[in-house]
């Protein structure tokens, strides 16, 4: 939970504006969208509503702003792993697994994210995030898997028959279970028990030579 600031005036709307997203960010990633109001957001960035109504319309436009935000800070890292020369494909995804461990231990839930878009943002809003996060998340691990050493089939599927689409999907669904909150306590603190090294290596394990032992 951020910290309430003190009512104060800022240097610039433009400060005012990264204030009001880096507070959104901590409450929207903490508590969902649903249970964050603007009037929340606005105490805790220490201002008014009207003042974030000036730089937001409305909570879906500041809850978009934030979603692609955080969204283009992973496309940087994960872009970074993908065009890695030096790693291995298993290196890189290990890589990829570490870094949204690390960032959903308090931060991004990528299955509740996922919910909330489809659930409560209008059509134009939720084709921006999905966008965003198809370009930021989703292509990333679609290029790293197209760089292992199996021939694809006619069509450009994997050899499983799967699209690389379709198993990138696979491989953010196998790492939500270990970040949902619908998962019974003892499993999450036993998964975090381990440290995101050794979480990353036996997911990408699995993944690589269990789910699609045969395939790559």
């Amino acid at each position: 939970m951020p910290e309430k600031r003190s009512p104060h005036r800022h240097d610039s709307t433009e400060e005012t504006r990264r204030a009001i997203l880096r507070v959104a960010e901590d409450l929207f990633m903490e508590h969902g969208y649903r249970a964050v109001s603007t009037r929340k957001v606005a105490q805790y960035t220490g201002i008014s509503q009207p003042t974030l109504y000036y730089h937001f319309s409305d909570k879906q436009e500041l809850y978009v702003a934030v979603m692609l935000a955080v969204l283009n800070r992973i496309q940087i890292e994960l872009e970074h792993i993908a065009t890695a020369s030096d790693i291995t494909v298993e290196e890189k995804l290990k890589a990829v697994i570490r870094h949204i461990l690390r960032f959903s231990k308090d931060r991004l839930k990528v299955g509740p994210m996922l919910r909330d878009i489809e659930a409560e943002l209008h059509e134009t809003a939720r084709n921006n995030v999905s966008e965003a996060f198809y370009k930021g998340m989703i292509l990333p691990v679609v290029t790293i898997l197209q760089q292992n050493k199996t021939p694809e089939s006619s069509n450009g599927e994997h050899t499983s028959g799967l699209s690389y689409i379709t198993l990138a999907f696979m491989f953010y669904s196998m790492i939500s279970t270990l970040t949902e909150d619908s998962n019974p306590l003892e499993q999450r603190k036993s998964s975090f028990e381990e440290s995101e090294s050794e979480i990353a290596t036996k997911l990408t394990r699995f993944y690589l030579h269990g789910l699609l032992a045969g395939q790559s």
